[in-house]
């Protein structure tokens, strides 16, 4: 995969990837085959404040295309990824704790009030586990859990080789499992759910009562490592509360891989076999635990980006078909 360079032009089908993340903005142009041609970052910081924020993103992709030159005609969609739940139809956003004030904004209407083209809304976490299942860690599998370790604990689910929605399209909500007799409340509204104990957010609240200004989140899992006794005490509980929920959608869904991703294993000595086996202690046996395979995330940041190409064509194709 391509993840930067010059723009190759040649062929005028792209479509732009924009993952709207509770960290990161990805902005990328790909092709029919998933190679991504250019690729942006932005700070989800200094978006989520603003009461207008849907219009601040559709400007924000509005400009972007127009300062790299790319013109309209060569692109087939823009497909935004969502750290949310959401009709995808309208675009309109349900929950989306970590970037509220999406919520009840008709982002697809926005976008499109913007761009002259066609625009399609998706779970970012879908979007990954697309990825991951045509270029990445997951391909040649039909039964795919996608887990993704960042801000939040998020899911994506592949069955019998297609993505995995549910009756009310809100399927793989891994993090609002409910941990019992906890009284935190989460971003959804709900008490005790289990991201609060198993994601990035959790390490960070770990450092901020440490009142260490030296200590850097990047390093926590090195601190650790290195025997520090706060450390180790607060990585081994996250570790198995990550363990529990991954192994419980593995105990309900029997899927043929597991591939874990997100920002936080890219943080210096993350245990991703510590974590394994912390997965297979608890997986049913003998089945799935002997035949399951857990594997790292190859696409890594970029695998949502691929996955909003391969869904941006896909849904572009259909459209046609049914127009002819």
């Amino acid at each position: 995969m391509l993840k930067a360079g010059a723009m190759r032009l040649g062929n005028p089908s792209y479509v732009v990837g924009v993952d709207i993340g509770g960290t990161n903005i990805r902005l990328g142009l790909l092709d029919k085959k998933g190679i991504l041609n250019h690729f942006e970052s932005f700070r989800s910081y200094d978006f989520k404040d603003n009461p207008q924020v849907d219009k601040a993103l559709a400007e924000l992709v509005y400009q972007w295309i127009l300062h790299k030159g790319i013109p309209w005609e060569h692109l087939v969609a823009v497909v935004l990824g969502l750290p949310a739940t959401l009709d995808r139809q309208d675009g309109f956003v349900y929950s989306c704790p970590n970037f509220r004030n999406l919520e009840g904004k008709r982002i697809r209407t926005t976008f499109q009030n913007w761009l002259p083209i066609p625009i399609y809304v998706e779970k970012d976490t879908n979007l990954a586990v697309l990825g991951e299942h045509h270029q990445g860690a997951a391909r040649g599998y039909q039964d795919v859990l996608g887990v993704f370790i960042g801000t939040g604990l998020g899911c994506g689910i592949i069955l019998g080789g297609s993505l995995h929605l549910g009756a009310h399209g809100v399927a793989a909500e891994l993090g609002h499992i409910p941990v019992p007799n906890r009284e935190e409340v989460c971003g959804c509204g709900n008490k005790g759910c289990i991201e609060i104990y198993a994601s990035g957010g959790t390490l960070e609240r770990a450092l901020q009562a440490r009142h260490d200004p030296e200590s850097d989140i990047q390093k926590v899992f090195l601190y650790a490592a290195k025997g520090d006794p706060f450390w180790r005490q607060t990585i081994d509980h996250f570790l198995e509360m990550v363990a529990i929920a991954i192994s419980a959608a593995v105990n309900l869904l029997d899927p043929q891989v597991v591939v874990i991703g997100g920002g936080v294993l890219q943080m210096e000595e993350f245990p991703f076999a510590e974590l394994v086996k912390r997965v297979l202690t608890h997986v049913r046996k003998p089945e799935p635990a002997r035949s399951l395979a857990i594997v790292k995330s190859v696409l890594g940041e970029y695998a949502g980006l691929v996955g909003a190409a391969i869904l941006g064509f896909t849904l572009r194709s259909e459209e046609r078909r049914q127009s002819d």
